[in-house]
């Protein structure tokens, strides 16, 4: 009983954690929820299917599509990152 509870306890601090992004562009804020993939594989924003970089020393948040050169990205301020209780706080409308 402990071993399958030990196994069960690392497994969900291994797997990734979802992240609540606030990110604005010419004064317009957003919110959207940041889903980091398993071993960086299909990583992305929940509501957009483009290509998600971040730089986090100039807090930065960069939406490509793919295929596409960088230049075309959208580059966004990254004003809040938060954990896994703000995104069950935002997708339970309880902010």
């Amino acid at each position: 009983m402990s071993w399958s509870l030990a196994v069960l306890l690392l497994a969900l601090l291994l797997t990734p954690k979802p992240e609540l992004i606030v990110y604005q562009q010419l004064n317009i804020q957003a919110k959207s929820v940041y889903w980091p993939g398993f071993f960086g594989m299909g990583a992305g924003l929940t509501d957009s299917q483009m290509l998600v970089f971040f730089d986090n020393e100039r807090r930065e948040m960069r939406l490509c599509y793919a295929g596409e050169p960088a230049v075309q990205c959208s580059k966004y301020q990254i004003i809040y990152r938060g954990g896994l209780l703000d995104v069950g706080r935002y997708l339970l409308d309880l902010h």
